[in-house]
């Protein structure tokens, strides 16, 4: 009996920090929704239905839809360069699994052709007779081409990098969801037979209860698997900048 009391200690405790947890979220949501009064309307954790067959690989343009891609985008524009030619070298079309591994140093070796472009989409012209005023100005233009290429580059490296995490981070939470699922459903079947047994007096109540702590113990791992699976939704969502997720490789 002292290692049950024990756990239901814990439990309680556990119990407590959820409900001291949800108060926080809820007032938080109310700031984010300027709603200082009155209740937001909630459903059911059960009622919350999951994405379903989204892709498994990404083509590498998606991120054309992020904002950060398309202000670094318009910076390049604004110095002059021809960003077709900048996006044709710098932002090649290769697919995206999310795979283990795979970081912004890689990636700046799969396609690290910056130092090719230094002459091209720009072709600046000055007057040889026209003394150092143009050719300092032409100086400084070329140090705002550099930095707008460089932010250009940089952007798309971590950009693709966040959607290869992003893509692996979906993957990893979907499959420890259905995991946690097939065991719930063996667990539950199992929870049953033994119900069935107590009922002909092959086992005891006690068998019963052990049953049953241990199919509320694997639908506890599959509520928070549930939830890192939203939110790793989620978070792919914002890596290929708030484009539909069913519809990703359709028009690429």
């Amino acid at each position: 009996m002292q290692i049950e009391e024990k756990l239901l200690t814990t439990l309680n405790e556990e119990k407590n920090n959820l409900e001291e947890t949800k108060e926080v979220l809820i007032n938080t949501l109310k700031i984010y929704l300027a709603q200082s009064e009155g209740n937001i309307e909630r459903i059911s954790f059960e009622d919350i239905t999951i994405p379903q067959n989204l892709p498994n690989e990404i083509n590498s343009e998606v991120i054309d839809n992020r904002p950060d891609y398309i202000i670094q985008e318009s910076n390049l524009r604004k110095t002059g360069f021809d960003v077709k030619i900048a996006k044709k070298e710098l932002l090649p079309s290769f697919i995206v699994f999310g795979q283990i591994g795979l970081n912004a140093y890689q990636l700046s070796h799969l396609f690290n052709r910056s130092s090719q472009l230094a002459n091209a989409g720009i072709m600046p012209s000055f007057d040889l007779f026209s003394g150092g005023k143009k050719l300092a100005f032409l100086k400084f233009k070329k140090y705002q081409y550099d930095e707008a290429l460089n932010n250009y580059h940089k952007t798309i490296l971590e950009d693709i990098k966040e959607l290869n995490l992003g893509l692996l981070s979906y993957k990893t939470a979907l499959s420890n969801y259905n995991e946690s699922v097939e065991r719930l459903n063996h667990q539950s079947k199992l929870f049953a037979m033994q119900k069935e047994r107590n009922n002909i007096g092959v086992v005891s109540n006690l068998d019963i209860l052990y049953n049953r702590e241990a199919e509320l113990l694997i639908e506890k791992e599959k509520v928070l698997n549930k939830i890192n699976y939203l939110i790793s939704t989620i978070s792919l969502y914002k890596a290929v900048g708030g484009k539909n997720l069913y519809s990703l490789n359709e028009t690429i």
